[in-house]
């Protein structure tokens, strides 16, 4: 299984589920390209109803549900308003006849009934930052928020579990044929420097961008046939709502979303053609501008430019490219390409409906191995090693006050025990030996410094970028601190191994990849609102 992000995670998990010796790699650290760059929504995809794709609809709400009681913790209800505005290219009228759509399509798996309206001067009571000349009232539904990176890595553990082999940083160079059939996958361990072979019954490559990356990756699949297509993201100051926003983009038909995240704002995302390096995607001036832009539209009262962004982050989604049509026109539902025996890609899907499509792709597994219809993956699923009891409400509440005894703060307290489910009490017990590091990593931001220990020990992170972009997203979520990268690394380097040259090489790359993470202009208002 090569590409350790959500797809590949689940694909490994149920393969070894079947019964199958299974090793899955990445080329660098879990989740560390699209898995880690989405939107942080666990969702049916509203608006694929204007597209009339119910079923993709019906699916991917049945795997919101199935992905609340998989991982309970990390998979959380989230209130969305969708803002009636004058100019909105959808009327109200159709958008509550969505919306109940939406309901019937999730069946009794519903998270609570959508369509409540409210009016306008509630509207502006509710979202005082909307533009009030504009607004005509709004209409609620919910779907769900999760952190990407940690359900990915939960699936990962659970891939484990069950029997696989896992090893991030190590990267496929290239595929060898034996018998007419993809047999063989020469691997380079890119922390030991080693080279090896995986003899292999089948090779499952689901790399994302990276997916025609090595020697041997793009045989059998047609020139042109997977196009990359890149979404941005912007990191603000929190708004003063609990509640998500859907707004219309307006000439370009675009819809974009305002997140709350860990007491910080999400805005996002773009969607454009890329076409170069996946390895050198970054966000540039224009696509401030373009976010920027359209919040300015409807919430001017924010004032907002490029300065305000706290940080930024953009991801790639390889998709089935269809020659002739404008990117914003290409499916974005997923395909399994199986171009040469014993060789399958994985081509598009979401974040929501990986684990179906993963099911699929085993079942393909299994075929492509000759295994009878008894060993076929089953759909029923299996929690993640982290997921709290059934009751998650009553556990939540007693996790987070065992949290408080050990001197967290209550907001920090609440966000742990999402965050690590059933798997809180390491943490706690590194607080517990070294009170100080109860602390926080930054004043705003519900992160204490036990993490960063308890992320090197056990969860197979192996640089400071590992700890502070995914593990703990500080570096999406705050501005370049460099006292705080040295004290992280500092209580990293004993549980890595690290020698002082090492630590200060740390502390230094990631400081600048920190600051890579805007784009230039960024902070300076030059990048502002045209």
């Amino acid at each position: 299984m090569i590409g350790g992000g959500i797809y590949g995670a689940w694909t490994a998990g149920h393969a070894s589920r079947m019964g199958l010796r299974t090793a899955l790699i990445d080329k660098g650290d879990w989740a560390s390209g699209t898995s880690s760059a989405s939107t942080k929504l666990i969702h049916g995809g509203l608006r694929y109803l204007e597209q009339f794709k119910f079923g993709l609809v019906r699916t991917s709400l049945k795997e919101r549900a199935e992905l609340m009681r998989l991982a309970p913790h990390l998979v959380r209800p989230l209130r969305i308003c969708i803002p009636l505005f004058r100019s909105n290219r959808v009327g109200p009228l159709k958008l509550k006849a969505g919306l109940r759509l939406y309901d019937l399509l999730a069946g009794k798996r519903r998270i609570a009934r959508a369509g409540k309206g409210i009016t306008a001067g509630e509207a502006r009571a509710a979202y005082p930052f909307l533009n009030p000349g504009e607004l005509k009232g709004g209409l609620f539904y919910h779907d769900c928020q999760t952190d990407d990176f940690r359900l990915t890595l939960g699936v990962v553990a659970g891939t484990v579990k069950a029997g696989a082999a896992a090893a991030n940083y190590v990267a496929a160079e290239n595929l060898t044929e034996n018998g007419g059939r993809i047999a063989r996958a020469e691997v380079q361990d890119r922390l030991g420097g080693g080279r090896f072979l995986i003899r292999a019954g089948a090779v499952v490559n689901a790399a994302g961008p990276w997916v025609v990356a090595g020697e041997g990756f793009s045989d059998g699949i047609p020139s042109g046939r997977v196009c990359l297509s890149k979404g941005v993201h912007l990191v603000l100051e929190g708004l003063p709502t609990s509640d998500a926003l859907l707004l219309m983009a307006g000439r370009d038909g675009r819809i974009f979303f305002i997140i709350p995240w860990y007491g910080r704002t999400l805005v996002g995302t773009t969607d454009s053609r890329y076409t170069g390096d996946p390895e050198r995607v970054r966000v540039e001036p224009e696509d401030v501008d373009y976010l920027l832009s359209r919040i300015e539209r409807y919430a001017p009262a924010l004032n907002l430019d490029s300065s305000s962004v706290i940080s930024c982050f953009a991801g790639l989604r390889a998709l089935a490219d269809q020659p002739g049509k404008a990117l914003a026109k290409v499916s974005r539902e997923w395909v399994l390409l199986r171009p040469r025996p014993g060789y399958l890609v994985s081509l598009g899907g979401k974040l929501t409906t990986a684990r179906e499509d993963a099911l699929t792709i085993a079942a393909a597994v299994g075929e492509e191995l000759g295994l009878g219809r008894d060993r076929l993956p089953k759909q029923s699923g299996t929690p993640i090693p982290s997921a709290p009891p059934k009751d998650f409400e009553a556990w939540h509440e007693k996790a987070a006050q065992e949290c408080r005894s050990s001197g967290i703060d209550h907001g920090a307290c609440l966000a742990l025990a999402s965050r690590y489910g059933a798997e809180l009490e390491p943490v706690l017990e590194i607080v517990r030996r070294r009170p100080d590091l109860a602390s926080r990593m930054v004043p705003e931001l519900p992160f204490v410094l036990a993490e960063a220990v308890h992320a090197a020990r056990q969860e197979m992170a192996f640089c400071l970028e590992d700890i502070l972009r995914r593990r703990i997203p500080v570096m999406i979520l705050s501005r370049p601190d460099q006292e705080l990268i040295a004290r992280v690394a500092a209580l990293a380097a004993p549980e890595l191994g690290w020698t002082e040259t090492r630590t200060e090489t740390e502390i230094r790359e990631t400081l600048a990849r920190w600051r890579g993470l805007l784009p230039e202009d960024a902070g300076t208002g030059k990048s502002g609102i045209k």
